[in-house]
């Protein structure tokens, strides 16, 4: 069926101009924003690592001046000078930073790892760290960044505080003074200074990397959702034109897009349905031919059979006519003669008697295929009927040592009791004999829609094709003793219930005859 119209209008080439302009013009924006967002970040980021390195270097400048104050600490408290020099200078020495000095209150050098003139009043910057102009020591450390040449030094000073040891007898200090001097140290930030440079480049490298990858997703997305569902478009309308019809463009988010896509579509797939549905219908058509010439086939097989079988049992019942009189007048003779003969001629006479009865059987038989009495059928249970039949086919000879099983379920079919149990018992007596009295019969019922189906599966020798094909033919059999008019009657019977049976046999393998009857209604039905 084709599609239904939705009334939206395909855009014009005047709108496709407009939408790429549209789409160039938000790129620039984009490409702007990229820019400005990355300098941006740029900026923040190096101001941060700026900052991290700086604290870094100022804890390390932390650091040194305790571990100086530590280790001078017990020689200050004796006030021996000369070894606070010593550990002064010697601590210039090792290290790789700048001058150690201890300073006074009023910025006189005490001490210092460097000889630039000990009782030398330091200038004021240095003091400033800790006092605010004009006042007293305000705050316990300070430091500024400054830069000397090429290089930056951060300088650090640190108060030297006052403490119970120093304010004893043995001192001069009083208690209220809170700082005996400072200690100021410095560090080259060198070192520093080459990481946050490091730092900047890889910051600038990232930043050119996002930025790149901005506009190139950017210029992607526009590619595909913009100019790409035009050019796709334009292709897949000249393949459909050239009679490709499976073509198909892609739905995007643009609104005209969205509508011209989904237009092409719609009339893409009405073509394709309506060719599809015209092969559809032409395999359709082959399925049912040869569908309806197989039935035809196999009810002329049927048929066949069906007038073959008549035309037998007419034949049939005017042979069984006319030889049952001539059999009756011999075995009456033969019953007779026995009493007035020798032993030899009575063995004689017996054999005569067997021969004709057997004759005789025959014929009752033919009678039997001949007639065609109308099934005066009821609701009957197949499970019940079925079982009935086994106790009946126990009492041959072929039957009574094999083991047979039973189905579970049941169902409710409408036959002739007599004659179903006629059929059953001629079939389970056919699997007995093909066991040769030695295996097990397997029976089991099923339904579906409003017939059901009875199994019966011997484990004898099985059926090649060719005896299958003939299987039900009047008066072909395998048997030795055997008439050839136990499967035809058979088939006569179920063919009158309106139903079908099915021999399914290979060699060696056994055989199982399927049959099929129909079943009650439901308001008839037993169970």
């Amino acid at each position: 069926m084709a599609s239904k119209q939705t009334g939206a209008k395909t855009p014009s080439p005047e709108q496709f101009a407009y939408v790429r302009s549209i789409s160039d013009i938000f790129s620039l924006y984009i490409l702007i924003s990229a820019i400005i967002l990355a300098a941006g970040a740029w900026y923040l980021t190096t101001r941060e690592i700026r900052t991290a390195l700086q604290k870094g270097a100022v804890s390390e400048a932390e650091r040194t001046a305790f571990a100086i104050l530590g280790a001078t600490r017990s020689h200050m408290l004796k006030n021996d000078q000369i070894l606070v020099h010593q550990v002064i200078e010697e601590i210039g020495l090792q290290g790789s930073g700048g001058p150690v000095r201890i300073l006074a209150k009023n910025g006189r050098v005490i001490s210092s790892s460097v000889s630039d003139g000990e009782n030398n009043t330091i200038r004021a910057a240095e003091c400033a760290l800790c006092h605010e102009k004009g006042s007293s020591i305000v705050k316990d450390a300070g430091y500024r960044i400054e830069k000397s040449g090429k290089e930056r030094l951060l300088t650090y000073a640190r108060i030297i505080p006052n403490s119970p040891q120093c304010t004893e007898a043995c001192h001069y200090h009083k208690k209220e003074q809170r700082a005996l001097g400072i200690l100021t140290t410095q560090i080259p930030l060198v070192a520093m200074d080459a990481v946050y440079a490091n730092l900047v480049d890889n910051v600038w490298m990232l930043a050119f990397i996002w930025g790149s990858l901005s506009c190139g997703i950017t210029f992607w997305a526009l590619r595909r959702f913009v100019t790409g569902p035009l050019t796709s478009l334009s292709e897949k309308a000249r393949a459909m034109a050239a009679g490709s019809l499976e073509e198909r463009v892609g739905i995007t988010r643009i609104r005209e897009f969205d509508a011209a896509g989904y237009e092409f579509n719609q009339m893409a797939a009405a073509l394709q349905e309506s060719q599809q549905t015209l092969q559809d219908m032409n395999v359709s058509l082959e399925s049912e031919v040869e569908k309806r010439t197989g039935e035809l086939l196999a009810a002329r097989v049927l048929l066949e059979r069906s007038e073959r079988l008549a035309s037998l049992g007419t034949l049939a019942a005017g042979i069984a006519h006319e030889i049952n009189n001539p059999l009756t007048g011999i075995m009456l003779h033969t019953s007779l003669a026995m009493g007035e003969t020798s032993e030899q001629g009575k063995a004689d006479l017996a054999r005569v008697s067997s021969e004709a009865q057997r004759c005789a059987t025959i014929a009752r038989r033919l009678l039997e295929f001949s007639r065609s009495d109308e099934p005066r059928t009821a609701p009957l249970s197949l499970a019940k009927v079925l079982s009935e039949s086994v106790e009946l086919a126990r009492a041959h000879e072929a039957v009574k040592p094999v083991k047979v099983v039973l189905p579970e379920g049941d169902a409710t079919i409408v036959a002739d009791q007599q004659q179903m149990i006629q059929v059953l018992v001629n079939v389970l007596i056919n699997a007995g004999q093909a066991m040769k009295g030695n295996g097990t019969i397997s029976c089991a019922i099923s339904t579906e829609g409003s017939t059901a189906t009875l199994q019966i599966a011997d484990e004898g020798k099985g059926m090649t094709e060719e005896e299958l094909a003939r299987a039900f033919d009047p008066f072909y059999t395998t048997k030795e003793d055997g008439t050839g008019l136990g499967l035809a009657v058979t088939y006569g019977i179920i063919e009158g219930h309106g139903g079908a049976i099915r021999l399914s046999s290979k060699p060696g393998e056994g055989t199982v005859v399927s049959i099929t009857l129909p079943m009650a209604k439901s308001d008839d039905r037993l169970f």
